[in-house]
């Protein structure tokens, strides 16, 4: 289904910070070919999680990662808007596809959907299949958008993050952006990363 995959630079975007416009990283060929064969529509939410590796001093909190499913309907009157809280826990055990954890040099957090808002979205899938087996020719996304906040000033230099996604448990983690330098993003989106909040 053409319109229902997800966007690259949706997912690249994860961990821009609320007030930055944009995303650029690095995204292994392999990934991207990931991506592009991933339908969302036809995964078990339950089945998603992110990673992301952030400086010690750059934390994430339940509620600051959200999975947003937009579908334009050629009926106006069946689009749908949804948004989903992702929960995140700290990785404190090996896990396949992500590094181990480096104490006081960076943090690993894997955000998933609680249950009820899988549940959520599942339903939405099927509304959303269900509208196009019946013809309609709308257009759906499903992005990934993140905030964060530090916990003290941030010191000069790079402040790279790197991004994870699994879609399936029997599969390991895959990288998505590779030591993406927030500092450029956000100069790129004419802001100053200095300016994120203090947790």
């Amino acid at each position: 289904m053409r319109d229902q995959r997800v966007p690259t630079t949706a997912i690249m975007a994860l961990f821009c910070c609320a007030f930055l416009a944009g995303c650029l990283t690095s995204t292994p060929p392999r990934s991207l070919i990931k991506l592009a064969n991933w339908s969302p529509m036809d995964s078990d939410p339950r089945d998603i999680r992110v990673a992301v590796q952030t400086p010690e001093y750059i934390s994430i909190r339940d509620g600051d990662i959200r999975m947003r499913l937009v579908y334009e309907a050629g009926d106006v009157q069946n689009s749908l808007v949804e948004e989903y809280i992702v929960m995140v826990n700290p990785v404190d055990r090996k896990v396949l596809g992500l590094p181990a954890p480096m104490e006081e040099k960076s943090r690993t957090l894997i955000g998933e959907l609680n249950p009820e808002d899988a549940a959520s979205l599942l339903a939405a899938q099927r509304q959303i299949r269900d509208l196009r087996d019946a013809g309609d020719s709308g257009k759906g996304s499903l992005t990934v958008i993140a905030s964060g906040c530090a916990t003290k000033d941030l010191p000069e230099g790079p402040v790279l993050v790197t991004i994870w996604l699994q879609t399936n448990p029997s599969e390991t983690f895959f990288i998505v952006a590779r030591n993406n330098d927030l500092r450029k993003t956000a100069a790129k989106a004419q802001q100053n990363l200095d300016d994120i909040e203090r947790c």
